[in-house]
This record gives C-alpha cells, structure tokens and sequence, in this order.
C-alpha cells in the first residue's frame, strides 16, 4: 500500500507541475513577479489542484468513468458534453505540439538536431515509449522524477544566499490572485486526464487520497523552491524565459547540461502520459485499436508541433484556450461540490 501511495503522489506531482516547470518561466510569470503574495498565490494554486484532482478522482470513482466525454456528461449534461469533449482532446493535443516545439527549439539551439528532425525524432521516442510500457510501469518510473526536482532545486541554495522577501506592499493588487487562477485552469486541464486513468487504474480509495494529499505536498514543495530560487537571482533572471536555467548555470556550472537533459526529459515524459492516458481512455472505451490511434495523435502531434514552430500566436492562443477550459472545469467542481 505504502508503494502504491508513492507512485499515486510521485505522478500527481509530475502532473501537476506541467512540462515547462524545469525551465522556470511559469514560476516566474504566475507567482514570482508578485513578490511575497505570489507565495500566497502559489499555496493557493497548489491547494486547489489538489484539491480538484481528488474530487475528480472521486467523481470518476462514483460514477465508473470511463473517459473524459463521460466526465464531462456528469458536469456539463448531455448536449454541451460532446463538443467540450472535442476542445479538450483538441487542445491537449495543440499543448503536446507545442511542448515538441519548445523541445526542438531547444535541440536545435543546444547543435544536436534541425527543428523538423528533433520534432520528428522527439514524436517517435513518444510514440515507441507510450506504445510498449504498462500503465504501472509508466507511474513507477515517473513517480521518482518528482524527488529528483526537489534534490536538484534543493542544490540552488547551497551557497547560502540570502532570500529577499519583498514588502507586502509591493504589487498590493489581486494581480497575484488572477494569475494564480490562470495557473490552476492551465494546469487542471491535462491534471483531469490523468485523473479519470488513476481512478480507473487505483481501487483502493484511500491509497488514492494518501497519494492525491501527498502529491499535493510534493507538488507544492516543487513551486516554493523554484519560487525561492527565482527571488534570490532576482536582478539576473527577472526578464529570461528561462530563469531557472540561469540559476542553475550561476549556481552550479558544473552540472548546467545534466540540467538541460534533465529539463528535455521531463518534458519528453510528459507528453507520453498525455498522450498515454487520452489514447488508452479512447481506445478503452470505444474499443479502438490503441496503436493505430496513438500513431494517429502522434501524427496530429508533430502537425501541431510544425504549426507552432511556425506560427507563434499560435503557442499563447492554445495556451489561452487551455486556461479557460480547466477554470471552467473547476468552478464546475466547485459548484457541485457546493450543492452536495
């Protein structure tokens, strides 16, 4: 019981965090440019994930559902299910082309691979990977990627550099709410997905809230020490996209390449539980074959992977998109939750 807790909290934390975190510019851009309220901002988000993943997971538990249109049906109603249905698939798949886009560029800016070979590279580990691995092999091996962020963030602050903590009345605004908002609704999108295959893949319930609560630790955990990390570099790293690369580079040079390869397969796993999950809830439910759509959604993915690559409104548009659909979702939860 006590591994299958482990393995619940290490992919809730993986899940959460999203593929771009090792880089830095989400903590940057939702918590960190608020100062000391983007640390209540941050508890805030990191609460209402976890709180939203479990009641999803016990919605599902319930109601025996099956994938995300069943989901949906339960929240929504029958009429409005099918078409928020195909946003969601359709903007989960723009998300996983955008990740392979940002992996490319970052292939291509390192002098390993042209962008279109990295991203048709990056699509067929993908495809190879999520088509030959178990579900309880896949959160085994993922569950331990968590602690090894916390190990490595953990490094940032070896040399003891003093953490400035801004007045409270610096950005005395609800900026810092609104932006914490947006995080939970880009982030519980994808969190949904992987919660309906927990709760189909995990009977024992209270394994399932031990994981959810301790994932919600982990996860929480992730963001303060990348939220510290960018306040003690604040002067150096305030306007990168990248800023939790510059703190590892001015921190520890030594290591600055294990972190790029460790940010390159943080996203690369990322994708592949997404892509994982959506195929095997489709495939399951329709009684598809799971290969023949996997090979179809990797295609669509290097599609949306070129496109966005090409066309930059598209990134912040799906990002828009996928920000809107998770906070209707959760004021969805939370009106339930409200009425039971």
């Amino acid at each position: 019981m006590k591994n299958q807790v482990w393995q619940i909290a290490g992919i809730f934390a993986f899940s959460s965090v999203g593929a771009s975190y090792l880089g830095g510019w989400e903590v940057l851009h939702f918590f960190s440019y608020y100062g000391s309220w983007g640390m209540l901002g941050l508890v805030l988000a990191s609460y209402s994930l976890a709180w939203a993943g479990y009641q999803l997971i016990k919605l599902c538990q319930e109601h025996e559902v099956q994938d995300i249109g069943q989901l949906l049906t339960l929240l929504v109603g029958h009429a409005a299910a099918p078409a928020f249905s195909i946003a969601i698939h359709l903007i989960v798949l723009l998300l996983t082309g955008g990740v392979m886009a940002q992996l490319a560029e970052k292939l291509q800016a390192a002098g390993f691979l042209s962008f279109l070979a990295a991203a048709a590279l990056m699509v067929v580990l993908v495809w190879q990977f999520a088509e030959r691995i178990d579900w309880q092999r896949l959160i085994a091996w993922i569950s331990w990627l968590p602690i090894v962020g916390i190990v490595v963030h953990s490094s940032f602050f070896l040399d003891l550099r003093p953490i400035p903590f801004p007045s409270l009345s610096y950005q005395l605004n609800l900026g810092w709410l609104w932006s914490a908002l947006q995080y939970i609704g880009l982030h519980l999108l994808v969190l949904a997905i992987v919660a309906i295959m927990l709760a189909k893949r995990t009977n024992d319930n209270r394994s399932l809230q031990h994981g959810v609560i301790w994932g919600g630790g982990i996860f929480a955990l992730l963001l303060l020490l990348g939220h510290l990390a960018i306040l003690s570099y604040w002067h150096d790293v305030h306007d990168s996209q990248t800023p939790l690369y510059e703190v590892f580079h001015e921190s520890l040079a030594a290591g600055f390449l294990l972190y790029q390869a460790l940010d390159w397969l943080h996203a690369l796993f990322t994708v592949i539980v997404w892509l994982y999950c959506l195929t095997s809830l489709l495939s399951e439910r329709f009684e598809l074959n799971r290969t023949a759509l996997l090979l179809s959604f990797c295609g669509a993915m290097l599609a949306a992977a070129l496109l966005c690559g090409s066309l930059d409104p598209l990134v912040p548009f799906t990002y828009v998109a996928a920000t809107f659909l998770g906070l209707i979702l959760f004021f969805l939860l939370l009106w339930r939750k409200l009425r039971a």
